[in-house]
């Protein structure tokens, strides 16, 4: 893992978001980090970034962020729009999950439990959990949409308050759509 990333070149750049400031990295394969500037600020975001990637050239770009960020972020982008490539390294159970994750449509839920029964482990719950808090690509694999079985939100490591905001801003187009249906 140290090195990770060895010769390649990620572009990164902080970039205004609907749910808050963000640190997002892109190389020429895809998006390889997408994380939320908490209380600790950006320097600790960049750290994070260069610890997942510590063989690779960091390249700041904040136009070129901005203009993804814009992207990623549109409340107008359809299923029919070209799909957002990411690059991602993990093990092959976070894949799996990472991957199932990607099938749950957006103002969709799911569960630990019923996310570990579509990979085939029906009993590997707490694994599964784990796999999505690894998640090195927030909101664009929806770490966000898994709750506990309960119902309750459960913890978010970007803050709880901003997984309620996300999920209520994937609901509001489906809401109006429903809306104008009926």
């Amino acid at each position: 893992m140290k090195n990770a990333g060895a010769g390649m070149q990620i572009d990164f750049g902080f970039a205004d978001t609907p749910f808050g400031e963000a640190l997002i990295a892109e190389t020429k394969r895809g998006i390889c980090h997408l994380s939320f500037i908490d209380d600790r600020g950006h320097n600790a975001a960049r750290e994070v970034l260069s610890s997942q990637w510590p063989g690779a050239k960091l390249n700041r770009n904040d136009s070129r962020i901005a203009e993804l960020a814009a992207k990623i972020f549109s409340p107008a982008r359809s299923t029919s729009d070209r799909p957002l490539r990411a690059f991602v390294r993990g093990t092959a159970f976070q894949l799996k999950v990472w991957r199932a994750l990607l099938r749950v449509p957006a103002g969709g839920l799911t569960t630990y439990g019923r996310l570990a029964e579509t990979i085939g482990q029906s009993r590997a719950a707490r694994a599964v959990g784990s796999a999505v808090g690894a998640n090195p690509i927030a909101f664009i694999i929806p770490c966000h949409r898994v709750i506990r079985e309960t119902g309750a939100l459960g913890h978010y490591h970007w803050d709880p308050i901003r997984k309620r905001a996300i999920l209520g801003w994937e609901l509001s187009p489906r809401a109006a759509t429903a809306a104008a249906a009926a």
